[in-house]
């Protein structure tokens, strides 16, 4: 018997694809609306990006004037990278983002121009 797996590991899983978290994603959607730190943890591959971004979606429908930035900071090895990776975020956000821009043109060359500095 052929069975087809209904879980999409490659990708984060879309509105479709979403199952079964309704509760979670509600507690997550209020957290963002009321701006409380949250902690999301588990194990690998369990859906907990796909869980964030399905909270995310739910709440853009009802807010536009928030920008989120979704970066995945997995590959980062140092605080280097790190910052990089999140600073290529920011930017890729931005140029999406085509009316703010401009908004944000001084903004993107500030972080652009931040340094890590490792003290021990």
């Amino acid at each position: 018997m052929n069975f087809e797996n209904p879980f999409n590991y490659s990708e984060l899983a879309t509105a479709g694809l979403f199952i079964n978290r309704g509760d979670l994603t509600n507690i997550l959607e209020r957290s963002i609306a009321s701006t409380e730190n949250l902690t999301i943890y588990g194990q690998r591959r369990v859906g907990k990006s796909s869980l964030v971004a399905e909270a995310i979606r739910r709440y853009k429908v009802h807010d536009k004037k928030h920008i989120f930035i979704l970066v995945d900071l997995s590959l980062a090895l140092s605080s280097a990278e790190f910052i990089d990776y999140f600073c290529r975020a920011i930017n890729l956000t931005i140029k999406n983002k085509k009316p703010l821009s401009s908004r944000f043109a001084n903004l993107s060359s500030f972080v652009r121009s931040i340094k890590p500095i490792a003290k021990v």
